[in-house]
């Protein structure tokens, strides 16, 4: 069994991501929409729901495990993307789901052995590349209207 103390940092490190992410801060931000873009607003709040269900998921764990979630926040940078359009947004967005990607790819094999906790991470990082994907595409329709 993997060290308890290195799989809870690994969870958190988790959590993180998915709490904080850019989609989940658009939420609260509510970048400006022009009429044909509402493919792109429906993507990221589909990326922005999951992602709080699997936030949700992983801090269940670490406190029903008496551990401690760590401190986090949105990272300062987002609030350059206040009162902007979600068009603009678009490619910072791709940009920042492929690095919650390759994080997980890193973070996910650390945790192997570690039962519930690796399969929930394994299911996040098969999430987040469908979502890159989505998003990719909804980018993709966007360019070419």
């Amino acid at each position: 069994m993997a060290d308890f103390a290195k799989t809870v940092a690994l969870l958190n490190r988790i959590f993180a991501l998915e709490q904080f992410s850019l989609a989940n801060y658009l939420m609260d931000a509510h970048p400006w929409v022009h009429r044909g873009d509402e493919r792109l607003v429906e993507v990221v709040r589909a990326i922005a729901r999951d992602q709080q269900e699997y936030a949700e998921q992983v801090g269940r764990w670490i406190v029903e495990h008496e551990a401690s979630l760590a401190p986090a926040c949105y990272p300062m940078r987002y609030t350059a993307f206040n009162d902007v359009s979600i068009e603009f947004l678009m490619d910072r967005l791709v940009e920042e789901q492929r690095h919650i990607v390759e994080e997980l790819e890193r973070l996910v094999p650390e945790l192997q052995g570690t039962g519930e906790p690796y399969e929930l991470a394994q299911q996040i990082l098969g999430s987040e590349k469908a979502h890159l994907e989505n998003l990719q595409e909804a980018l993709a329709a966007a360019e070419a209207a």
